[in-house]
């Protein structure tokens, strides 16, 4: 995926967290120009410009920042488009992770466990030993 930042340049728009008619001006355009029933290899530069635009703040900005119904139709309308690779904003209010020992395979074990205990994987991945050097985790 191309980076979201250079996506911005190409499209001419700015990422900013702090303005939310924006994003929201994306939103109502790609949903009032119907963007979605166009096939992903033929939407109009406009459609392809506001869904990234959507996107990149979606995926950058706090969940916060967004309103709620926007993140059902963002995951409504994500499949249909390209998309750009950016990370999450940094949040100060945030712990930092602890820093990872790539040689304790217990931890390791455990923290695979507990994802497989809470998340639900996708219907093809099977479950991997972490423990075992053969097995590519």
């Amino acid at each position: 995926h191309e980076r979201c930042g250079c996506i911005a340049k190409e499209f001419g728009f700015v990422i900013d967290c702090n303005k939310p008619e924006v994003i929201q001006a994306a939103v109502d355009y790609l949903q009032d120009e119907n963007c979605i029933l166009e096939s992903k290899n033929n939407k109009t530069s406009e459609c392809i410009r506001n869904f990234y635009i959507f996107q990149a703040h979606h995926d950058f900005c706090a969940h916060d920042d967004l309103p709620a119904f926007n993140e059902i139709v963002f995951h409504a309308m994500e499949e249909h488009f390209d998309t750009c690779y950016i990370g999450r904003q940094y949040n100060p209010k945030l712990s930092m992770c602890p820093p990872v020992n790539c040689e304790d395979k217990e931890a390791l074990k455990k923290a695979v466990d507990e994802m497989y205990e809470h998340c639900e994987a996708p219907a093809n991945v099977t479950k991997a030993d972490p423990t075992n050097d053969n097995d590519g985790v």
